[in-house]
Protein backbone atom coordinates (compact mmCIF):
# COMPACT_ATOMS: atom_id res chain seq x y z
CA UNK A 1 0.00 0.00 0.00
CA UNK A 2 1.14 3.41 -1.13
CA UNK A 3 1.90 5.97 1.51
CA UNK A 4 0.91 9.23 1.79
CA UNK A 5 3.75 11.49 2.18
CA UNK A 6 0.97 14.64 2.25
CA UNK A 7 1.63 15.08 5.81
CA UNK A 8 5.62 15.36 6.05
CA UNK A 9 6.33 17.79 3.01
CA UNK A 10 6.96 15.02 0.43
CA UNK A 11 6.05 14.87 -3.11
CA UNK A 12 6.40 12.71 -6.13
CA UNK A 13 8.05 15.93 -7.92
CA UNK A 14 11.52 15.75 -7.39
CA UNK A 15 11.19 19.66 -8.39
CA UNK A 16 9.41 20.45 -5.11
CA UNK A 17 10.64 18.58 -2.67
CA UNK A 18 11.81 21.80 -1.00
CA UNK A 19 8.22 23.48 -0.83
CA UNK A 20 6.37 24.32 -4.01
CA UNK A 21 7.43 26.91 -6.93
CA UNK A 22 5.82 30.06 -4.59
CA UNK A 23 7.66 29.20 -1.64
CA UNK A 24 10.70 29.23 -3.62
CA UNK A 25 10.58 32.22 -5.35
CA UNK A 26 9.32 33.63 -1.80
CA UNK A 27 12.91 32.74 -0.72
CA UNK A 28 15.05 33.97 -3.56
CA UNK A 29 12.84 37.31 -3.49
CA UNK A 30 13.91 37.30 -0.02
CA UNK A 31 17.46 36.85 -0.40
CA UNK A 32 17.68 39.80 -2.81
CA UNK A 33 16.00 41.80 -0.47
CA UNK A 34 18.36 41.16 2.30
CA UNK A 35 21.37 41.56 -0.42
CA UNK A 36 20.09 45.03 -1.37
CA UNK A 37 20.58 45.63 2.49
CA UNK A 38 23.58 44.26 3.46
CA UNK A 39 25.37 43.97 0.04
CA UNK A 40 25.95 40.72 -1.55
CA UNK A 41 29.54 40.09 -0.22
CA UNK A 42 31.17 39.70 2.91
CA UNK A 43 33.89 42.39 3.36
CA UNK A 44 36.99 40.88 5.02
CA UNK A 45 40.32 42.19 6.28
CA UNK A 46 42.50 43.47 4.17
CA UNK A 47 46.18 43.18 5.80
CA UNK A 48 48.81 45.57 4.13
CA UNK A 49 51.18 43.30 4.32
CA UNK A 50 49.83 39.63 3.96
CA UNK A 51 51.86 36.27 4.40
CA UNK A 52 53.12 35.55 1.34
CA UNK A 53 54.98 31.56 0.85
CA UNK A 54 58.28 31.52 -1.33
CA UNK A 55 60.77 28.93 -2.01
CA UNK A 56 64.04 29.91 -3.15
CA UNK A 57 66.74 27.35 -4.13
CA UNK A 58 71.00 27.70 -3.32
CA UNK A 59 73.86 26.24 -4.29
CA UNK A 60 77.46 25.83 -3.59
CA UNK A 61 80.65 24.02 -4.87
CA UNK A 62 82.81 24.27 -1.50
CA UNK A 63 80.16 23.19 1.53
CA UNK A 64 82.10 24.16 4.42
CA UNK A 65 81.03 24.91 7.77
CA UNK A 66 78.85 27.48 8.75
CA UNK A 67 75.66 28.68 10.59
CA UNK A 68 72.28 30.39 8.88
CA UNK A 69 70.83 33.12 11.40
CA UNK A 70 67.78 34.64 11.97
CA UNK A 71 69.22 37.89 10.59
CA UNK A 72 70.43 36.51 7.52
CA UNK A 73 67.33 34.77 6.63
CA UNK A 74 66.07 38.37 6.65
CA UNK A 75 68.03 39.62 4.50
CA UNK A 76 66.94 36.49 2.10
CA UNK A 77 65.93 39.33 -0.45
CA UNK A 78 66.94 43.26 -0.69
CA UNK A 79 66.56 46.60 -2.91
CA UNK A 80 69.69 47.31 -4.07
CA UNK A 81 70.66 51.68 -3.88
CA UNK A 82 74.05 51.05 -5.37
CA UNK A 83 76.54 48.37 -6.33
CA UNK A 84 77.42 47.43 -2.41
CA UNK A 85 74.60 48.85 -0.66
CA UNK A 86 70.77 48.54 0.02
CA UNK A 87 68.06 47.50 2.21
CA UNK A 88 66.29 44.51 3.29
CA UNK A 89 62.41 43.76 2.09
CA UNK A 90 62.15 41.49 4.47
CA UNK A 91 60.11 42.29 8.08
CA UNK A 92 59.68 38.61 9.31
CA UNK A 93 60.35 35.30 7.83
CA UNK A 94 59.14 32.01 9.35
CA UNK A 95 60.93 28.66 7.81
CA UNK A 96 58.44 26.07 6.71
CA UNK A 97 60.73 23.23 5.64
CA UNK A 98 64.42 22.65 4.17
CA UNK A 99 65.51 20.48 1.32
CA UNK A 100 69.23 19.36 1.44
CA UNK A 101 70.89 17.59 -1.42
CA UNK A 102 74.74 16.52 -0.93
CA UNK A 103 76.24 15.36 -4.38
CA UNK A 104 78.11 12.30 -5.31
CA UNK A 105 81.59 11.94 -5.81
CA UNK A 106 81.71 11.43 -9.61
CA UNK A 107 85.51 10.49 -10.21
CA UNK A 108 86.41 8.10 -7.25
CA UNK A 109 82.83 6.98 -5.99
CA UNK A 110 84.17 7.81 -2.31
CA UNK A 111 81.37 8.78 0.15
CA UNK A 112 80.80 12.16 1.01
CA UNK A 113 79.38 13.47 4.38
CA UNK A 114 77.89 16.19 5.96
CA UNK A 115 76.03 16.69 9.32
CA UNK A 116 73.09 19.49 9.77
CA UNK A 117 71.57 20.50 13.02
CA UNK A 118 68.76 22.29 14.03
CA UNK A 119 69.97 25.67 16.29
CA UNK A 120 68.65 28.07 19.32
CA UNK A 121 66.08 27.03 22.21
CA UNK A 122 63.82 23.76 22.43
CA UNK A 123 66.01 21.37 19.53
CA UNK A 124 66.61 17.99 20.30
CA UNK A 125 70.99 17.41 20.73
CA UNK A 126 70.57 14.72 17.99
CA UNK A 127 71.96 15.35 14.63
CA UNK A 128 71.55 14.38 11.09
CA UNK A 129 74.74 12.92 8.95
CA UNK A 130 73.86 12.78 5.28
CA UNK A 131 75.78 10.43 2.99
CA UNK A 132 76.68 10.79 -0.75
CA UNK A 133 78.07 7.46 -2.32
CA UNK A 134 78.07 5.32 -4.93
CA UNK A 135 77.53 7.98 -7.40
CA UNK A 136 74.01 8.86 -6.10
CA UNK A 137 73.14 12.23 -4.68
CA UNK A 138 72.05 12.43 -1.09
CA UNK A 139 68.43 14.59 -0.41
CA UNK A 140 66.92 14.98 2.76
CA UNK A 141 63.53 16.68 3.39
CA UNK A 142 64.46 18.84 7.18
CA UNK A 143 61.42 19.89 9.41
CA UNK A 144 61.72 22.69 12.40
CA UNK A 145 61.16 21.07 15.70
CA UNK A 146 57.58 22.38 16.66
CA UNK A 147 58.48 24.17 19.45
CA UNK A 148 62.21 25.51 17.99
CA UNK A 149 63.35 28.90 17.51
CA UNK A 150 63.88 27.93 14.00
CA UNK A 151 59.49 26.97 13.74
CA UNK A 152 58.96 30.53 15.09
CA UNK A 153 58.69 33.93 13.21
CA UNK A 154 61.69 35.65 13.13
CA UNK A 155 62.07 39.69 12.83
CA UNK A 156 64.56 40.90 14.88
CA UNK A 157 67.39 43.05 12.43
CA UNK A 158 69.60 43.36 15.62
CA UNK A 159 69.74 39.66 17.63
CA UNK A 160 71.08 36.88 15.16
CA UNK A 161 69.36 33.87 16.20
CA UNK A 162 71.00 30.47 15.30
CA UNK A 163 68.48 28.31 13.31
CA UNK A 164 70.37 25.73 11.81
CA UNK A 165 73.44 24.89 10.68
CA UNK A 166 76.28 22.52 8.49
CA UNK A 167 79.51 20.79 9.53
CA UNK A 168 81.60 19.50 6.95
CA UNK A 169 84.93 20.54 6.01
CA UNK A 170 84.85 18.41 2.33
CA UNK A 171 84.43 21.17 0.13
CA UNK A 172 81.70 19.63 -1.69
CA UNK A 173 79.02 20.43 -4.33
CA UNK A 174 75.46 20.61 -2.82
CA UNK A 175 71.80 22.04 -3.04
CA UNK A 176 70.11 24.43 -0.55
CA UNK A 177 65.96 24.77 -0.98
CA UNK A 178 64.64 26.93 1.77
CA UNK A 179 60.63 26.77 1.74
CA UNK A 180 59.00 29.50 4.11
CA UNK A 181 56.77 32.23 4.46
CA UNK A 182 57.02 35.98 4.84
CA UNK A 183 55.82 39.43 4.95
CA UNK A 184 57.50 42.30 3.16
CA UNK A 185 58.89 45.23 4.96
CA UNK A 186 56.35 48.37 5.37
CA UNK A 187 59.42 50.69 5.61
CA UNK A 188 61.93 49.54 2.94
CA UNK A 189 64.67 51.82 4.11
CA UNK A 190 64.70 50.52 7.60
CA UNK A 191 67.66 47.83 7.46
CA UNK A 192 70.47 47.74 5.87
CA UNK A 193 71.70 44.82 4.09
CA UNK A 194 74.73 43.73 5.49
CA UNK A 195 76.78 42.89 3.09
CA UNK A 196 76.87 42.94 -0.83
CA UNK A 197 78.93 43.49 -3.72
CA UNK A 198 78.39 43.73 -7.48
CA UNK A 199 74.85 44.45 -7.85
CA UNK A 200 73.16 46.68 -10.09
CA UNK A 201 71.58 49.61 -8.68
CA UNK A 202 68.13 50.36 -8.22
CA UNK A 203 66.93 46.39 -8.78
CA UNK A 204 66.30 43.90 -6.74
CA UNK A 205 69.24 41.51 -5.21
CA UNK A 206 69.15 37.97 -3.23
CA UNK A 207 72.30 38.32 -1.34
CA UNK A 208 74.22 35.03 -0.51
CA UNK A 209 73.96 33.18 2.46
CA UNK A 210 74.51 33.65 5.35
CA UNK A 211 74.26 37.32 4.85
CA UNK A 212 75.53 38.16 7.29
CA UNK A 213 78.77 36.17 7.07
CA UNK A 214 81.30 34.64 4.81
CA UNK A 215 79.21 33.02 1.46
CA UNK A 216 78.90 29.89 1.40
CA UNK A 217 75.36 29.52 -0.46
CA UNK A 218 74.54 31.69 -3.39
CA UNK A 219 71.40 32.05 -4.77
CA UNK A 220 70.31 29.89 -8.30
CA UNK A 221 68.72 32.08 -11.06
CA UNK A 222 68.60 34.80 -9.37
CA UNK A 223 70.36 38.22 -9.21
CA UNK A 224 72.94 37.83 -6.24
CA UNK A 225 74.97 40.73 -4.33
Amino acid sequence: MRKNNTKIGLTDNPNQQFGTARQRRNRKRSRRNQQRVNGPYEIKDVKNAPIQTRSIRYSTTSLSDHTITSTDLLEWVGFATTTTAGYSLCEAIKIRHLRFTLAPDDTTNAPRSCTFKWQGTNVPHDEVVITAFGGVPATISLYPPAESSANWWQSDFTTATPLFSFDSNSGDPAILDIHFEWVMLSDPTSNALTSITGATANTIVYPSQPATGTSVWFPVGLPSG
